[in-house]
C-alpha cells in the first residue's frame, strides 16, 4: 500500500530597476512516498467448475493483493499436480488433456514476508453426453399420421434431452416429449424439416443429432385406378372377371397380392 503525503512550497521571484518592478510566484510540490507492508489476500471463486474430459482447461484466475507482491503457487488436495500437463500463467493454472482423476480440490496460495493465505476451488471433470439411441438421419411421414423420433443419451451426469426444429418451432399443440422421444400428431406438410435432438449434461456440454423429415400424401388405390387410361381399365375388367369367378381364384389373388406392382402386369399380361 502506498501512503502519499504531499508538501507544497511557494517561491517569490522579483526583479527591480529604474523603470519599475516585476514579480512571479512559483509553487513547488514535493511528494513523500512511504511503503507500508500489507498482508496477502486471495480472491477465488470456489466452484464447482465443470470441464470436459480430454480438453485443456484453465482454472479461474487467483486474484492476489499485498505488499511486497505475494508469490503465488498452486497445489492439489489429494497429491501433486498432474506431471507434464500443467502450465502456469501468473495467477492462472491450466491443466492439459484432462483426465477423470483430475477432479479434485485445488488450492491457490499467496505469501509474502507478512504471512501466507490460500483459497480452494473444486474442479469436476465429466465425459460429454453420448447417444445410446439416435433417431434415423431421414424419415418419411404420411400426412395425418403420428411421428415418433426416439432419442436417449448417457453421461457422468444424466443428460437432459430436448428437441428443436431447425429454422422454426415445434408444432404447437401437436407435439410433446415423452421420455426423451419427440411425438408429433396429425402430421402436415408444414412439419417437414430438420428436427434436432439435444443432449445436455451439467447444463454446459451438449451433443446433437439431426433428423431430416419429409412429409408425403398417401396414395390410395382409387387414385392409382383414376390415373389409368380407360381402355386399360376395360381390358383389366374383362380379364379379371372370369378369373375371379373360377375355382382357382384364391391362388391367383394370393399370387397377385404377394407380388410387387410390376408382377401384376406379368400375371395379367394385357395385350396392347
Amino acid at each position: 500500500m502506498l501512503d502519499s503525503r504531499d508538501q507544497k512550497e511557494t517561491y517569490n521571484c522579483s526583479a527591480v530597476n529604474i523603470l519599475g518592478q516585476a514579480r512571479a510566484l512559483v509553487q513547488l510540490i514535493s511528494q513523500n512516498i512511504l511503503s507500508v507492508p500489507v498482508h496477502p489476500r486471495v480472491s477465488l471463486h470456489p466452484g464447482p467448475h465443470c470441464a470436459i474430459e480430454e480438453s485443456n482447461y484453465t482454472l479461474p484466475s487467483c486474484h492476489v493483493t499485498g505488499y511486497p507482491t505475494p508469490v503465488v503457487s498452486w497445489k492439489k488436495s489429494s497429491g501433486p499436480l498432474p506431471q507434464g500437463r500443467v502450465k502456469y500463467n501468473n495467477s492462472a493454472l491450466q491443466i492439459l488433456h484432462l483426465r477423470k482423476y483430475d477432479s479434485d480440490v485445488y488450492f491457490c496460495s499467496a505469501s509474502n514476508l507478512l504471512g501466507r493465505v490460500e483459497k480452494k476451488i473444486l474442479l469436476v471433470v465429466v465425459s460429454p453426453p453420448r447417444f445410446t439411441v439416435k433417431p434415423p438421419a431421414k424419415v418419411v411421414a404420411w400426412v395425418g399420421s403420428t411421428l415418433r423420433l426416439n432419442c436417449s443419451a448417457t453421461g457422468d451426469l444424466q443428460p437432459v434431452i430436448s428437441w428443436k426444429k431447425q429454422g422454426g418451432q415445434l408444432p404447437v399443440g401437436r407435439s410433446q416429449q415423452i421420455n426423451g422421444d419427440l411425438v408429433i400428431r396429425d402430421i402436415s406438410k408444414n412439419d417437414r424439416g430438420n428436427y434436432i435432438c439435444i443432449a445436455t449434461n451439467a447444463r454446459v456440454f451438449e451433443a446433437e443429432t439431426v433428423t431430416c423429415t419429409e412429409v408425403e400424401e398417401r396414395i390410395s388405390s382409387s387414385i392409382i385406378l383414376a390415373s389409368l387410361d380407360s381402355k386399360y381399365l376395360i381390358k383389366l375388367s374383362l380379364y379379371l372377371d372370369p378369373v375371379l369367378q373360377s375355382p382357382g381364384r384364391s391362388r391367383f389373388v394370393s399370387r397377385c397380392w404377394q407380388g410387387k406392382p410390376d408382377r401384376w402386369l406379368g400375371v395379367i399380361n394385357i395385350p396392347h
